[in-house]
């Protein structure tokens, strides 16, 4: 079996800390500052302002969390103060602003607003991207199961972010070799490189830069050509097919590749009002789209298939 990615849910935070700890500052590992990210990330996911995915793989006869990716959408001022003067160790920042009531992270419903209108967008805030160290140390290397996990994580970027209308992507990483990797994917560091070296840090011989001190990377809209690895993340199309916030949750599961059984248990519903609600789905549908679709008419059995396909490759039709 090999390792798999799905949505984290709230059980899954106590698993993940152990694997991003390694990543915060010293100061970032005391019991208050600890249960402050915990709480954290547990008040964002249930308020629906978290991007949050885990791998999983089979260690010693069970499924193991081995990684895990997140995200969050913030204010515009919070990012250019982030990627003009970085604080070091953003996510404590944010984090110390939100339980003081000055919150940078927007709401579901901001979300939603800013996403439909021209002139804003969004911003996005790489919050963590973290996974067992053994697959770290390894990632290098031929280990098969490491560069799963590596490229499960990488695609994992487009998955939860495709489809948004993005005007800025940014993320604080703390070592030589993962702004490398950054780099090599497109991204610039912020404001720039003399930046960093007018700070007195150490330099590193392959970049010029220190090996063990937080950057801030990132993207601005403006700036990424057709040719950047991460372009597809700034592509934005205006949703079409009108889904509800139930429809759109729905398909995404199965745009995930979750069985009806499985998207039910999600949902805690039955596989029937799952299957209903594909059904009312294409029913509504126009001659027009199906056609377009390849299928011969709204009636083909193959209907819920070919949705499913027309929105994993159009994936601003699951975003708020």
């Amino acid at each position: 079996m090999k390792p798999s990615l799905r949505d984290l849910k709230a059980d899954d935070l106590e698993q993940c800390l152990p694997l991003v700890l390694p990543e915060l500052p010293v100061s970032g590992k005391n019991a208050s500052e600890v249960g402050d990210i915990l709480k954290f990330w547990s008040n964002l996911l249930n308020a629906g302002r978290l991007n949050a995915a885990v791998v999983e793989d089979m260690i010693e006869g069970r499924k193991t969390i081995v990684g895990f990716a997140m995200s969050t959408f913030c204010t515009r001022d919070f990012a250019e103060e982030c990627m003009a003067t970085p604080k070091p160790y953003l996510v404590l920042h944010a984090c110390h602003l939100h339980f003081a009531g000055r919150s940078p992270i927007l709401s579901y419903e901001q979300i939603e607003a800013d996403n439909h209108n021209a002139k804003r967008g969004l911003y996005c805030f790489g919050l963590h991207t973290c996974w067992e160290r053994k697959f770290s140390q390894q990632s290098m290397g031929n280990n098969q199961r490491a560069n799963d996990v590596r490229e499960i994580m990488r695609a994992s970027l487009f998955e939860y972010h495709c489809g948004y209308h993005l005007k800025r992507f940014f993320k604080e990483i703390y070592s030589a070799a993962e702004l490398q990797r950054y780099r090599d994917f497109g991204c610039q560091l912020f404001p720039d490189d003399a930046y960093y070296r007018a700070q007195g840090k150490r330099q590193n011989a392959a970049i010029g830069l220190h090996d063990a001190e937080p950057y801030v990377i990132g993207l601005i809209k403006e700036n990424v050509s057709e040719g950047n690895a991460l372009y597809p993340l700034f592509h934005f199309r205006k949703p079409s097919l009108g889904l509800n916030k139930d429809e759109r949750q729905t398909v995404r599961l199965a745009v995930l590749r979750y069985s009806n059984k499985a998207i039910a248990e999600e949902r805690s519903e039955t596989e029937n009002v799952v299957r209903q609600r594909f059904s009312r789905i294409c029913q509504r549908l126009p001659e027009k789209f199906w056609i377009e679709c390849g299928a011969a008419s709204s009636v083909s059995p193959n209907k819920t298939e070919l949705l499913i396909k027309y929105v994993a490759e159009h994936p601003e039709e699951l975003r708020p």
